[in-house]
């Protein structure tokens, strides 16, 4: 046999095996990460996800997948599995009316924003509300009081809680830890043959001498893209100085939406060597608040644009990083060429790549430190004083170190305090910290009702803490976020609007009373319903200021009613009104 030129055997075979590996790999592109067979479906209808794992949201890493259900509430949710329900919480807020149940396998399921429960659980719930006498809830049922089978209707999805359209926010969690897992790794019947699609290149410079294409701020890069290949307009070679960051805006999507969704694995390759690599097999809650520092939270707030930084700040202790070589951060020297790709994946194996190249060349400018009243160094307790404002900072408060501007201007007639600017709100903050502000001059009477207003741009002000605690003439609280603030006082109560109700109506068509609540200072703490003084249940639907008591066999029997609604904000304002009514043959309606 003869061979071309320069090709010997040994050489042809390690052509064949790369190009048999390469094909191998082709192959096992399409196929899942993970695969388990053990749960059912918990909808019986076509399962299209408006929301996957891990999905980028706007303080937290999303938890699980939400499922869509055609635009509506009312379709029958399943328990995936044999167990029991160990905790149903009922909100106005957040996961609404939501289940969890446990099963043998050592995994928990969870089911939010549900319409309502099945026929026991409801009960169950019903008869706890009674007896606390409130609507929010948080149960914890013995093993043995709700178990239920694999297949079992546990409820009807709904748009409950913080819900903003009807779906079922699905999660899977290990029992032991309740870190929530990837639910895609389970067989649900899921298409997905797209790939992730990357929309944006951004560049960012990480030292006094760095510079992108001669600029020392970061630059974002619009993309071309062939097939699942993306490379970067505009430019064949960039040009960067010293050391850079890279960041991607790039999001996943599945068959039948168009909802974008967040990737699996994200992986930046320089020189074909893996610098940094993102997988998200798991979450956890303690560590949820890091996604305020691993995406740009700048860019996300200015523009709405959430883009993965694809390199690490000192504070950021994520555990969902697999590789992260010198923080992420990528030094190109002056004449140095660097190949960088790079590849996001999908659970299900598709795959994009975005490839460009940077060249190195010697920085032209060396930025000094940003001027400020003061650096806060990160990993450790920062206090910053001035004679009517103090702040404390804890430890670890801070991603990175801050260099923290301060500013003072005198507030609105409404206000009983100076406006203090705390640095910037696109500066994102860890945890909570303290915050001091000299308040002269307010009476023992009204220190009840003085709450920490955040006052935007525009003038716009809203509650940013209504625990305060007075001392030797000061406001103390506990806020999470830098900005501009000032005392004001909350004096107005609540407002009550009745909606189909109204005095002397006979109520015998209607199946429910409907009222509006809103408070537009500080919020609503405490809602209660009162029939001839006897209490019901108004459940909330705090997203549309909506209370609703549905007729049930609580309500007294009597001829004639007066319903009476008491809600209280959280500087104590309490509005309270009543109105008579009547149901005729009530007591045969029941």
């Amino acid at each position: 046999m003869t061979y071309p030129m320069d090709f010997s055997p040994r050489l042809i075979i390690v052509l064949l095996v790369s190009k048999l590996f390469i094909a191998s790999l082709a192959v096992n592109a399409q196929k899942p990460v993970k695969r388990f067979d053990d749960f059912m479906a918990p909808v019986d209808i076509e399962m299209l996800l408006s929301g996957n794992f891990a999905e980028l949201r706007g303080s937290h890493f999303h938890t699980g997948i939400d499922i869509k259900t055609q635009a509506q509430s009312g379709f029958n949710i399943y328990s995936i599995d044999e167990g029991y329900v160990s905790r149903i919480k009922v909100s106005p807020y957040g996961y609404g009316n939501a289940l969890y149940i446990r099963h043998p396998s050592g995994y928990t399921s969870v089911y939010a924003h549900l319409d309502k429960f099945n026929i026991q659980i409801e009960q169950y719930v019903r008869e706890v509300q009674y007896e606390r006498r409130k609507f929010a809830v948080d149960l914890f049922p013995s093993e043995n009081l709700i178990q239920v089978s694999k297949g079992d209707v546990i409820g009807l999805s709904g748009n409950s809680g913080g819900s903003m359209g009807p779906h079922l926010h699905f999660e899977i969690r290990k029992t032991a830890n309740e870190k929530p897992q990837n639910p895609l790794f389970w067989n649900f019947d899921i298409k997905d043959n797209i790939a992730p699609r990357f929309h944006r290149l951004l560049l960012y410079p990480l030292s006094a001498s760095s510079e992108i294409e001669r600029a020392g701020n970061r630059k974002v890069f619009g993309l071309n893209r062939l097939n699942n290949n993306y490379t970067v307009k505009g430019y064949n070679i960039i040009e960067v100085a010293d050391t850079i960051g890279i960041g991607v805006h790039v999001n996943d999507y599945l068959n039948g939406s168009y909802n974008r969704c967040g990737v699996y694995d994200l992986k930046v390759k320089a020189n074909n060597r893996i610098i940094y690599q993102l997988t998200m097999d798991e979450l956890s809650f303690a560590e949820n608040r890091y996604i305020l520092s691993h995406i740009d939270y700048d860019l996300n707030r200015t523009d709405r644009i959430k883009a993965h930084r694809c390199f690490l700040d000192e504070g950021n202790k994520f555990s969902g990083y697999k590789t992260v070589e010198d923080h992420g951060r990528l030094y190109v020297a002056p004449g140095e060429e660097v190949p960088v790709e790079v590849i996001a994946e999908d659970v299900y194996g598709n795959t994009s790549t975005l490839h460009f190249t940077l060249r190195g060349r010697a920085s032209q400018s060396h930025r000094p430190q940003p001027a400020a009243a003061q650096i806060l160094r990160q990993g450790e307790t920062n206090q910053f004083q001035r004679s009517d404002v103090i702040l404390t900072l804890p430890r670890n408060a801070l991603y990175r170190d801050v260099f923290f501007n301060y500013e003072k201007r005198t507030g609105t007639e409404q206000m009983f305090s100076d406006i203090h600017t705390l640095h910037t709100s696109n500066e994102p903050l860890h945890k909570h910290f303290n915050i001091a502000v000299k308040a002269p001059g307010i009476s023992d009477a009204l220190k009840d009702k003085i709450y920490l207003a955040s006052v935007a741009d525009n003038g716009y002000t809203y509650s940013a803490s209504s625990n305060i605690r007075f001392a030797d003439g000061w406001a103390h609280t506990r806020i999470r976020s830098f900005g501009s603030y000032a005392l004001m006082a909350d004096t107005v109560a609540p407002e009550i609007a009745f909606l189909n109700i109204y005095d002397g109506k006979d109520m015998i068509s209607d199946s429910q009373i409907r009222i509006k609540i809103n408070d537009t200072e500080t919020g609503i703490k405490s809602y209660n319903g009162f029939i001839n003084d006897k209490w019901v249940l108004f459940e909330y639907d705090a997203k549309n200021d909506l209370l609703q008591y549905s007729f049930d066999e609580h309500m007294p029997e009597a001829v004639a009613f007066i319903l009476k609604i008491v809600v209280e904000d959280n500087k104590h304002n309490r509005s309270v009104k009543r109105v008579k009514f009547s149901r005729s043959d009530a007591t045969s309606k029941r």
